[in-house]
């Protein structure tokens, strides 16, 4: 966890914020790259910040604004959703094209290492997109120069190890630190004798564990959940929750213009004129989506949910009703190596209906650039990693047995 996630980047923003502990035989205008520095690393961290109320609740905690916070007990997961998330995204146009595209080389390796499935064909193209991005490094920043030798951390190092070590141990994010530090915080708020601390925590870790063994030979006693009230169980992982309206929506003319077009209304069945919207969908991975994607003759597409329905009073069909954004920037991705997917909010001219188990992953889509007069706005695509990346150029095999 720590190297990739904390040591890296730590390295990477002491050259691009021109930090003086690594510039100590160089001149100013040696470091091209060092471009978060006065009034651009101002308006960078602002634009971190106004990003994170566009990520879904799942991505847990959003990254504070790095150019105030960033020294000061910013945490590893804001560093996550920072750099290997929005990155791509915010960095694009701030930092410089050959800074940029070995900065996205880096990112594709990470983001196909830290998925909880790797197909042997993804391990492939990530190991050799990190052994790319170590040698890039030293031509593009060391330059081969012995003064410069100190940018050579272990960090860059141990990218080399990150592919055979999944293919000897399996997927790294299973391993990493993250449940460790979960399970001491967990003890830590067991402890209740501050008197006696250390024999209060080994007594809690041994009933943890006792308990964890009994659930593991008899897991029928563990704690059954139920579904929240007032919700809606679709089956296959997926429900719907509240809210839910009270008196029927009338649909606008784009609406049922979308909904006549689709193929979920029997034929010479009456228009349907109103219906009742529900708020929110669980889907099968436990997320609560709002923002996602959907497939459509296995075509990815990406969408914006404007609410959740059902067709007839016994719920047979349970739908919803999304605004299609435009298929991704095909040139952006190919100079991007496909960890940038750029796409246009069409609104209301895109609308259309979809069955609600269509939906495979909530996705956070963030303003992409600044808004040009007359045309649709751009957003790009914010995923949460540890799940299925979307990355045309690293599909890998679809079959289970390819898998690590």
């Amino acid at each position: 966890m720590h190297q990739p996630i904390i040591n890296l980047p730590g390295l990477l923003f002491d050259l691009w914020c021109q930090r003086r502990n690594l510039q100590k035989h160089d001149k100013d205008s040696d470091w091209p790259w060092a471009v978060l520095t006065g009034d651009v690393w101002v308006e960078h961290g602002k634009t971190v910040a106004d990003a994170g109320r566009f990520l879904p609740r799942s991505f847990d905690h959003v990254p504070q604004n790095p150019q105030e916070k960033i020294s000061s007990g910013y945490k590893a997961w804001e560093f996550l959703v920072y750099v290997y998330i929005l990155g791509p995204g915010l960095f694009y146009g701030v930092l410089p094209e050959p800074y940029y595209r070995h900065f996205c080389k880096l990112i594709q390796g990470i983001q196909l290492i830290y998925q909880r499935s790797i197909s042997r064909e993804q391990l492939r193209i990530a190991h050799q997109t990190l052994l790319e991005y170590c040698v890039e490094f030293e031509h593009l920043y060391y330059q081969r120069r012995s003064n410069r030798l100190h940018f050579i951390h272990q960090s860059i190092h141990s990218l080399t190890h990150l592919g055979p070590k999944t293919h000897h141990l399996g997927p790294l994010s299973l391993s990493a630190q993250w449940t460790m530090e979960r399970i001491i915080g967990v003890l830590g708020s067991l402890v209740k004798q501050p008197s006696n601390a250390f024999a209060n925590l080994t007594e809690q870790a041994k009933k943890m564990a006792n308990i964890n063994a009994l659930l593991a030979m008899w897991p029928e006693i563990g704690h059954k959940s139920h579904d929240p009230r007032g919700s809606f169980n679709l089956g296959g992982g997926y429900i719907l929750l509240g809210p839910k309206d009270d008196k029927p929506y009338i649909l606008s003319p784009a609406e049922q213009h979308a909904l006549t077009s689709s193929c979920f209304l029997d034929p010479g069945a009456p228009m349907v004129r109103s219906i009742y919207r529900w708020g929110r969908l669980q889907i099968s991975n436990g997320q609560l989506a709002r923002l996602r994607w959907k497939e459509i003759d296995r075509t990815i597409c990406f969408a914006e949910a404007r609410f959740y329905f059902c067709l007839g009073s016994d719920a047979r069909k349970t739908l919803a009703l999304i605004s299609l954004f435009s298929m991704p920037d095909e040139a952006i991705l190919q100079r991007t190596h496909g960890v940038l997917t750029v796409c246009e909010y069409q609104d209301e001219a895109s609308l259309a209906v979809i069955e609600i188990k269509s939906i495979q992953v909530v996705v956070g889509m963030v303003p992409f650039g600044k808004r040009v007069e007359g045309c649709n706005p751009r957003y790009f695509l914010a995923e949460k990693l540890g799940l299925d990346v979307y990355n045309p150029y690293s599909t890998g095999s679809e079959d289970a047995d390819d898998e690590v």
